[in-house]
């Protein structure tokens, strides 16, 4: 199975303060949808009020990078997913 990185943003402190207590269960619900699975623990960063996570997963090579950059995780979040190399 392919292997993605996950990168997630807010675009202000408060879609971070909506969202963060349950990002995870959010991302692994969603992408779940699309047959992912194998996540990463989260890594957290924080940098002003730029929030940030960063995970990866597996996905099955069904499912085309295109669909899972159409996965909606909420108003306010931005992810960026690159398919993994190596």
């Amino acid at each position: 199975m392919p292997k993605y990185s996950l990168d997630i943003h807010y675009n202000s402190p408060r879609y971070y303060e909506e969202y963060d207590p349950n990002v995870e269960s959010i991302v692994k619900d969603r992408f779940g949808e699309k047959g992912a699975s194998g996540f990463e623990p989260f890594d957290r960063s924080s940098e002003g009020f730029h929030y940030a996570h960063r995970t990866s997963f597996s996905a099955p090579a069904n499912v085309s990078l295109d669909e899972l950059r159409k996965v909606e995780l909420g108003y306010g979040i931005r992810a960026t997913i690159s398919q993994r190399h190596g």
